[in-house]
């Protein structure tokens, strides 16, 4: 076995040692700088306080190794591994480490500036305070790993995989993370900011009090999520889905929901206000105290769904489908409904006070305690409305009609 004083005399000399095991040493300072130490297997080995420049570390393998207050700048770390290592309070600046390993570990304090991680891949450890910045993660594998107050600020996770991972307070800024994948994750606390997140997928998450904020999400996957206290403002959320999923007290502002789809979901106070809703779709979907009101929408889909308690106010709902929905106690006041279609669909304790509802279909509609007053809407309706009060009542039917400012 080498002692210390022998490997430091054949590293001096441009020996290369790549296969043989280090054992039990401590370094400091500057004293492995510009040596090639490739394929070295380091055990049980201390770094402290170290300051190593362009060493080469390529393939080599760090096990039970500690490191502590230390920097390395323009090193290589190609295909290392890092296994049951400690990392404390360390600095990577300009590295390239491109499909490094780091597996059951202790991350604390570190930083990732300006480096070359490409297929770095990360299993079973711990990573507390990481800041990475301007360093490139595409194809980063991230498995059932913990992060915790971690920032990744304008780096590249395209393709970036996250599976399994428990998260407390991570950011994402400025980042390209086309294609990244949340799998299985639990996210708490986390902001996604100015970030392009195409095709994005969250899907089997718990996304919990988390902000996203002006971000292209375009394409995003949330499928069977579950969604708390979620804020979306300024984001695209174009074609993106949210079917199955679990969510409560999820806001949108001023987002773009362009064919979004959102199919057997559930949604308890979702708020969406004064949003672009075009061509998006909530078929058979639990919508309860929510809030669509100045949505500008066209060609909605609301097909077989459960609205309840929510309110439409001045909605732009022209050309939608609300066909054998269940709407309860909801608020239509000035929405636009035009060429909209109700058949089969159950209305109870609903307003439509001054909402226009020209050439909608109500075949085989009911109505119970529908408020129509100064709606713009046409003979037919009337006939509806008409026929379901004389069911509802078992008596013969009544004429309500919109211009006397019904309530049926």
């Amino acid at each position: 076995m080498l002692t210390k004083t022998r490997f430091m005399r054949k590293m001096r000399k441009g020996e290369l040692l790549e296969g043989q095991s280090i054992s039990c040493m401590t370094f400091s300072k500057s004293e492995l700088n510009q040596f090639n130490m490739q394929g070295l297997r380091f055990n049980f080995c201390q770094f402290i306080d170290c300051e190593i420049e362009q060493a080469n570390f390529n393939h080599a393998t760090f096990e039970h190794c500690k490191f502590h207050l230390s920097k390395f700048n323009r090193i290589q770390l190609n295909n290392a591994m890092f296994i049951n290592c400690t990392i404390e309070n360390v600095d990577f600046a300009n590295i390239a480490a491109n499909s490094m390993k780091l597996s059951e570990s202790n991350v604390l304090n570190v930083t990732f500036d300006s480096s070359e991680c490409d297929e770095f891949s990360v299993n079973e450890s711990r990573i507390h305070c990481l800041h990475a910045k301007s360093t490139n993660f595409s194809g980063l594998n991230v498995m059932k790993a913990v992060i915790e107050h971690s920032i990744f600020d304008y780096c590249n996770l395209v393709f970036a995989n996250f599976y399994e991972i428990t998260s407390r307070s991570i950011n994402f800024l400025s980042s390209k993370m086309t294609g990244c994948s949340f799998s299985k994750s639990t996210l708490i606390k986390s902001k996604f900011f100015e970030s392009k997140c195409i095709n994005l997928s969250l899907s089997m998450c718990q996304l919990t009090h988390s902000v996203v904020v002006k971000c292209d999400f375009t394409l995003a996957d949330f499928t069977k999520s579950t969604l708390f206290s979620v804020k979306f403002d300024q984001t695209n959320l174009k074609k993106a889905s949210m079917s199955l999923v679990n969510a409560e007290d999820v806001t949108m502002i001023s987002c773009d929901l362009f064919k979004f789809g959102a199919h057997k979901a559930s949604f308890l106070r979702l708020n969406i206000a004064k949003c672009h809703l075009k061509e998006s779709s909530w078929c058979n979907t639990k919508i309860d105290e929510s809030d669509f009101s100045e949505v500008q929408g066209l060609k909605l889909s609301f097909f077989n769904s459960e609205i309840k308690r929510s309110n439409f106010y001045r909605a732009r709902l022209v050309e939608s489908g609300l066909s054998g929905a269940f709407i309860y106690q909801c608020n239509f006041t000035s929405a636009n409904l035009l060429n909209s279609e109700l058949s089969k669909a159950s209305c109870i304790f609903t307003s439509f006070l001054g909402a226009n509802l020209f050439n909608c279909g109500f075949y085989n509609a009911r109505f119970v305690e529908v408020n129509i007053k100064d709606a713009l809407t046409n003979k037919y309706l009337e006939r509806v409305i008409d026929k379901s009060l004389a069911q509802e009542n078992h008596q013969p039917a009544l004429v309500a009609r919109a211009d006397q400012g019904a309530i049926c």
